[in-house]
C-alpha cells in the first residue's frame, strides 16, 4: 500500500497535465496519502493535486 494510487487520483494527475499547457518537462508522483510513502508529491501539489484517498482507508475497505 506504500505506493497505492486510487483511480480518481490518477485521473486528477492526468487532468493537471491536460489543463496546464505551460507544463513541458515535469515529473509528477501521485499516491494515496500514506505515512510510509517514499515519493515526493510536492510538485503535483503545486499544480492543484489533492488526494482523495489514503492507503489506510483503502486497506480498511479491502478487509
Amino acid at each position: 500500500m506504500s505506493i497505492w494510487l486510487h483511480p480518481e487520483d490518477l485521473a486528477k494527475l492526468i487532468r493537471i497535465g491536460l489543463e496546464h499547457p505551460t507544463i513541458q518537462d515535469e515529473v509528477f508522483y501521485g499516491m494515496a496519502g500514506n505515512a510510509r510513502a517514499w515519493w515526493d508529491t510536492s510538485n503535483a501539489l503545486k499544480f492543484g493535486y489533492k488526494l482523495s484517498m489514503t492507503a489506510k482507508r483503502i486497506s480498511l475497505m479491502c478487509r
